[in-house]
């Protein structure tokens, strides 16, 4: 499939290629200031979450002022990541789904079944889009920040048994966001507090940390359906100093020209240590302005108001500057006309409801979920 840009002939509105986080369970006057500007996407927390009639009305809330095109979005892995709890389905680990599937591949189908338990939740309150499900491989036992929310060491598990997870997301009109290219399964470190390297080759790459992600890829039918989510990790095979999230030659040269992906590419929050700490791009702000050139379409910016201000408002200069080309800002929207064509076509569709197997309520039953949400999506508030 061919994105097709066309000249802009005005200044768009920079904010659509932004999702930003909200305060609480309700607005502030400070949320409204920054939806008012027409940003493309929101993310909810855990401090926006109650119950589902409160996470319905506040997302209700923030089309009002962004406006009803804003996606919705929010990371409901299953395990210690879910954000919503009361009122939903607690969902185990991807870990254990993997194990599940690794000892009866006739059980894949309770992949697919996740995917469709987790999106029926989400498209009940006015979700658009799940940040999931994570396709970095776990090969390193200490890593800090993935874990047991990987589905497994071995890449081919995790490529099929992300698919259906995949597949199962969509059939419940959800977007699709997997995450983090290329790769985050074999860092020692977490990227919300410092920036992780890895010196692997190429070839290793090609066939442990990008293998999911060429699969998914290579199985995307659906036009605007799914969406990549980027690693904060420097992988020095690739640039020895710019982090993937920045790095064209992974954005642009890796996951469009050999992947040959065209779907919407999203950032992992720009406020995390990782990017914020940079001083080689500027931290936050600087970050969004390099990552949009890069290749990225949409910039998440989830906790500070005057950093989220900031960021549009520089690369709103860098458009008008020239530092940005039209041809490149183009193309983003592009791809998020693409991503809201799927999203305007799936809330008027009457989708089959979720009628769980036997196979799925024992998983479900068998390895409980653990576990709150981790803290780190607090570390910079």
């Amino acid at each position: 499939m061919e994105v097709k840009t066309g000249g802009m002939a005005t200044l768009p509105n920079i904010a659509s290629l932004f999702c930003v986080g909200l305060s609480g369970l309700t607005l502030t006057e400070e949320d409204k200031r920054v939806l008012s500007r027409g940003v493309g996407g929101i993310v909810l927390f855990s401090r926006n979450v109650d119950t589902p009639g409160q996470v319905a009305r506040l997302i209700q809330e923030a089309r009002g002022y962004a406006g009803d095109e804003v996606l919705a979005s929010v990371d409901q892995e299953g395990g210690n990541v879910a954000r919503l709890e009361k009122g939903f389905q607690r969902i185990p680990t991807m870990r254990a789904l993997g194990k599940l599937i690794a000892e009866d591949p006739d059980k894949l189908l309770v992949a697919y079944e996740v995917g469709q338990c987790l999106g029926q939740d989400l498209r009940r309150v006015g979700f658009d889009m799940d940040f999931a499900p994570v396709l970095d491989v776990d090969t390193n036992p200490d890593n800090p920040v993935i874990g047991d929310r990987s589905i497994g060491s071995d890449p081919k598990l995790v490529a099929t048994v992300g698919q259906q997870l995949i597949a199962g997301l969509q059939s419940q009109g959800i977007i699709v966001c997997g995450k983090h290219f290329p790769g985050h399964g074999d860092t020692q470190q977490d990227s919300h507090f410092e920036l992780p390297r890895l010196p692997h080759a190429l070839d290793r790459m090609e066939e442990m940390e990008l293998y999911p992600f060429a699969h998914v890829v290579g199985e995307d039918a659906r036009q605007g359906a799914l969406a990549i989510m980027t690693a904060h990790v420097v992988f020095e095979a690739i640039h020895n100093e710019l982090p993937g999230t920045l790095c064209p030659e992974v954005l642009t040269d890796m996951l469009r020209k050999t992947m040959t992906f065209e779907g919407l590419c999203i950032s992992d929050c720009m406020e995390m240590k990782a990017i914020a700490d940079g001083p080689l791009w500027g931290g936050t702000v600087g970050a969004c302005v390099r990552g949009i050139a890069a290749g990225l379409d949409m910039a998440l910016v989830c906790h500070t108001h005057d950093v989220m201000h900031a960021s549009i408002d520089a690369v709103e200069t860098a458009l008008k500057d020239g530092t940005l080309s039209d041809a490149r800002v183009a193309e983003a929207f592009a791809r998020l006309e693409l991503t809201r064509g799927f999203r305007r076509q799936q809330r008027q569709a009457t989708l089959a409801p979720f009628e769980p197997s036997e196979a799925f309520r024992q998983f479900v039953d068998a390895s409980p979920a653990t576990g709150a949400d981790p803290t780190w999506e607090s570390v910079v508030e």
